[in-house]
C-alpha cells in the first residue's frame, strides 16, 4: 500500500501562538458490515489511539492506547496516511497533532463503538480523523 507523501494540514496555525508537538497514532479498523471502531473520552468521538509516549515508536503507542482505550489487542496491518492538525486542547493548550493512521484489526473483543463512517465523520472531534475515514472508506470500495 502506498502513503501519500504530502501531508495534508487540518486547523489553522496562528501566528504567534506556540503549539505544542503532539505526535499520535491511530487505528483505522472496520468490521464486515463496513463500520469504524471510535471510542468516546471527555465528550468527545476519536479514532482508538492517542499519543505517544517517551521514547514510544507510534506502533508501541497504539498497541498501548488500544489496549487502554478498547480493553483488547490490535494487528497493526499498516500505515495508511499522515496528517497534521493544529487545534487547542479542552484544556486550552494549543496543539500539533502530528498523527500516524494504521489500517488495523482489533484481536479480542474490543469495546470501542461501532459507526458508520459517515455517523462517525459527524461525530469526530478532529477534521483530520474525519477526512482519513472518508480516505480509507473510498479506497475500500
Amino acid at each position: 500500500m502506498r502513503v501519500e507523501r504530502e501531508t495534508p494540514v487540518f486547523g489553522e496555525r496562528v501566528p504567534g501562538v506556540v503549539y505544542h508537538p503532539r505526535p499520535g497514532a491511530y487505528a483505522l479498523v472496520f468490521d464486515a458490515a463496513g463500520r469504524v471502531a471510535v471510542v468516546h473520552e471527555d465528550e468527545d468521538w476519536y479514532l482508538p489511539g492517542g499519543g505517544l509516549e517517551a521514547g514510544e515508536t507510534a506502533e508501541q503507542a497504539l498497541v498501548r492506547e488500544v489496549r487502554e482505550e478498547c480493553a483488547c489487542g490490535v494487528r497493526i496491518e499498516s500505515l495508511f496516511r499522515n496528517a497534521v492538525e493544529y487545534l487547542v486542547s479542552r484544556a486550552g493548550r494549543p496543539l500539533e497533532v502530528q498523527a500516524h493512521y494504521f489500517r488495523a484489526s482489533f484481536v479480542g473483543v474490543s469495546t470501542a463503538v461501532w459507526l458508520s463512517p459517515t455517523e462517525a465523520c459527524a461525530r469526530v472531534r478532529r477534521r483530520s480523523d474525519a477526512w482519513v475515514i472518508t480516505a480509507a472508506r473510498e479506497q475500500a470500495s
